[in-house]
């Protein structure tokens, strides 16, 4: 019997190790994973400044961070540098994930893709990038916004309540992220 004991003590022994070395390999592979899942909380911040000096607060949305952004995320943690500080205008449906342009970009008027102010002293892990446009043309309708790598596509993006802007007016975007 005491042999048998000792044998079955052995076994639960074996399976206890071999046990935690599986969880052990599993919380590190959890921790490898939330490396690769960052979390990313970014805003759109929109206000119109009409031609006559009446100011509307459009309000601020979430944005859809795009596959693209999340893997020039992923790439910056591994050395691979880019500038993401361009913002867009369109008319056009809600981003997704898998657009690298914003839908119904506008490219006239006054409110194409441009250079935004680039501001990282806000606190650790967030960024802010600003961009006021001038409209040059009457009646060009507002609804998405994306934020752009440099000469390539769209990081994040989302769709705002639809402003109709006339010549003159303007529009600012203020994009806020915190990665985390």
């Amino acid at each position: 019997m005491e042999k048998y004991f000792g044998l079955v003590l052995g076994v639960l022994a074996l399976v206890v190790v071999a046990g935690g070395i599986v969880s052990l390999g599993t919380m590190f592979k959890t921790s490898i994973d939330n490396i690769d899942n960052l979390h990313h909380d970014g805003v759109f911040k929109i206000v119109v400044k009409r031609a006559n000096g009446d100011t509307e607060n459009i309000g601020v949305f979430h944005n859809t961070f795009t596959q693209y952004g999340m893997n020039i995320t992923r790439d910056a943690l591994q050395g691979t540098s880019v500038n993401v500080s361009q913002l867009a205008l369109g008319n056009g449906t809600t981003p997704t994930a898998t657009d690298t342009a914003l839908p119904g970009i506008h490219t006239t008027g006054g409110l194409g893709i441009a250079n935004g102010d680039f501001t990282n002293n806000i606190g650790d892990g967030n960024w802010t990038v600003n961009k006021t446009w001038t409209a040059t043309a009457d009646n060009m309708v507002c609804n998405v916004t994306g934020l752009y790598v440099q000469g390539g596509n769209m990081f994040a993006g989302t769709t705002f309540t639809s402003t109709t802007l006339q010549t003159d007016d303007q529009i600012s975007v203020s994009y806020t992220t915190t990665v985390s």
